[in-house]
């Protein structure tokens, strides 16, 4: 990434302006404080209006998707964190990754080489062997677009919906994310497809002076970053769900059942992962790897049973036992996690604590999950939202003794919204 803001202005500004805007709210300060061409908003703007000159007057044959991707990551990063209390810029940003995919790709043969050459060196574009820039996704920005991917389905959860899921889903299948009942298991293995393409880019990189202690490493914790990437997979498929949930309608109760048949496809997929994370003690160290792996993604996991669950049990306040057992198991990682790791590691897991505090009965758990995300609150403006929109539904929900809808929380325009 850094190599490219060497060379690219539009990915030099981005880097600029997040390293700015990270220093200016931990000093407490406003944005645009600092006047002149140091400003955080200054590479910002300069950013947007080069990525606009650039996309309006390159052809489509010319367009540097990795180095545009890897702008529009980094305008993500910063909305998400920083940005609007209506998610616009996020929102537009993600619709502008899902365009360029459409623009570069939608006339091509694939996203990816064929399975002959899907072992070559593709790592960025510019070095594609006798290829085109624009033939095939390289690894790097197939990596990236996972990774914006994560964005648009942490939005999706909040009834922020954006276009990437679909477009990109309807480039690798010729269908549409919105299909037939079978489909939500089907929407997995597509996107697994792009998480296995991207897998060797750091080998690819480094080539042969790539360390073994690296190899090593990532084969041992190449299962649980699938896990990842199924988890946040899930997470989209329930948001979509939540858009057609109507009481007890056929057509939701059709699709609750798919849904449920995904989420157990994937407990039993990655059942081994699942059982050694619960087993984890607190007298168990981070030395090796997998282990923070382990109480970072689990949790995520175990965070959708739990959205899940609270779209399917309306407004009781009654928990079911898989609602009991994913929050035991939530809070049981997440307290080994802030041992070794303090607050930085409650960012990682913000989504499922935030489920947690929603759903949990137990006052001392509730507590400290406020606790974690108002200390978190210092890593950025979606935390601070996040805190106070919790501590409003918290209260409502205890004062009600039901639960309550929190898209209709968010929509209702009382809150900033978030995205975590």
């Amino acid at each position: 990434m850094f190599k490219i803001a060497e060379v690219n202005p539009v990915v030099m500004h981005m880097v600029l302006a997040v390293g700015g805007r990270e220093m200016e709210f931990h000093r407490q300060l406003q944005p645009g404080y600092e006047v002149g061409t140091s400003s955080s908003l200054w590479h910002y703007s300069n950013a947007l209006k080069l990525m606009a000159h650039a996309i309006g007057n390159e052809s489509a044959n010319r367009l540097n998707v990795d180095s545009t991707y890897t702008a529009l990551f980094l305008m993500l990063f910063y909305e998400q964190k920083y940005g609007d209390e209506k998610c616009a810029g996020l929102i537009h940003h993600l619709d502008g990754a899902a365009l360029i995919l459409k623009q570069q790709y939608s006339r091509r043969t694939g996203l990816f080489p064929a399975a002959s050459r899907a072992h070559c060196g593709w790592a960025l574009s510019s070095h594609a062997h006798g290829s085109t820039p624009t033939d095939h996704l390289s690894l790097y920005a197939a990596r990236l677009l996972m990774w914006m991917v994560n964005f648009a389905t942490s939005a999706a959860s909040y009834g922020l919906d954006s276009q990437l899921h679909a477009t990109l889903y309807k480039l690798m299948t010729m269908t549409t994310v919105e299909g037939q009942a079978g489909n939500y298991i089907r929407l997995l293995e597509t996107f697994e497809q792009l998480h296995h393409f991207s897998s060797p880019l750091y080998r690819v990189v480094w080539g042969k002076e790539y360390p073994q202690s690296e190899l090593l490493d990532d084969l041992e914790n190449r299962n649980i970053f699938f896990l990842e990437g199924a988890c946040v997979q899930l997470r989209f498929i329930v948001a979509q769900l939540a858009k057609f949930q109507d009481a007890e309608t056929e057509a939701a109760t059709r699709w609750a059942s798919e849904v449920e048949l995904s989420i157990e496809s994937i407990r039993n997929r990655f059942c081994d992962l699942i059982e050694v994370a619960e087993g984890l003690s607190v007298a168990t160290d981070n030395s090796h790897r997998l282990v923070p792996n382990l109480r970072r993604v689990v949790p995520l996991f175990y965070a959708v049973i739990l959205y899940f669950l609270r779209l399917r049990s309306g407004q009781s306040q009654s928990l079911c036992p898989r609602q009991v057992e994913a929050l035991r198991h939530i809070m049981n990682l997440s307290f080994q996690a802030h041992k070794y790791d303090g607050e930085k590691a409650m960012v990682r897991i913000a989504w499922p604590l935030f489920m947690v505090a929603l759903e949990t009965n137990d006052h001392l758990h509730r507590e400290w999950v406020l606790s974690r995300f108002h200390a978190i609150s210092q890593f950025g403006l979606n935390f601070q939202r996040a805190y106070q929109f919790l501590l409003h539904v918290v209260d409502l929900q205890s004062r009600l003794g039901e639960r309550v809808d929190v898209r209709g929380q968010l929509q209702s325009g009382e809150f900033g919204l978030f995205v975590v």
